[in-house]
């Protein structure tokens, strides 16, 4: 696998990391009360729409890393059987490990966001798969321990290096957006 590719998948996650941490910030933390006046209604045509997007970017981006036809975390992955089974082997665990929750984005991304059904309204698609936010979160954290371990393998950095980076985004992404929430709550 080329490094370019590799530093391809690094970047994806990372946006895919920044998306899953602002949209946390706007509807699911724990303080949101003290700005929901901000986000539901002084800004609401723009906030809601901000965190709609970051919510319909986050499910596409998981599908995008973990679909099996193109480039993904994947198929980099299923490329590692015959060069290194023992990585092939480990890293293929932990996909199967989140197998629950992919299949629910996986449903989500095609009923919703890829292809309206015409059976399934979005809010039944939700409803039914019941994708929880810690559920994301770790899917967030799988995509960036793989990319990672991907990296270290092929010497583009050490895993530890790429996950400080990965956690270094997400904190700025989270000051950012506390930042800005306060500033409009003034």
């Amino acid at each position: 696998m080329k490094k370019e590719r590799i530093q391809e998948l690094i970047n994806d996650v990372s946006q895919i990391s920044c998306h899953y941490t602002i949209w946390w910030q706007l509807m699911n933390r724990p303080d949101r009360k003290a700005y929901q006046r901000v986000i539901t209604a002084d800004y609401c045509d723009f906030f809601l729409p901000v965190a709609t997007a970051l919510e319909k970017a986050f499910h596409i981006g998981i599908w995008q890393l973990f679909e099996t036809k193109h480039l993904s975390l994947q198929t980099v992955v299923k490329g590692l059987e015959k060069s290194d089974s023992m990585l092939h082997h480990e890293l293929k665990a932990q996909i199967d490990a989140h197998k629950v929750s992919l299949v629910k984005v996986f449903s989500i991304r095609s009923e919703v966001h890829a292809h309206r059904s015409l059976s399934v309204e979005p809010s039944q698609s939700y409803s039914r798969c019941k994708l929880t936010p810690r559920e994301m979160k770790n899917l967030v954290g799988l995509a960036q321990a793989l990319v990672s371990s991907l990296a270290e393998n092929i010497g583009i950095a050490a895993k530890s290096e790429i996950t400080d980076c990965f956690k270094q985004r997400q904190k700025l992404a989270q000051e950012h957006t506390r930042q800005l929430l306060s500033s409009l709550s003034r």
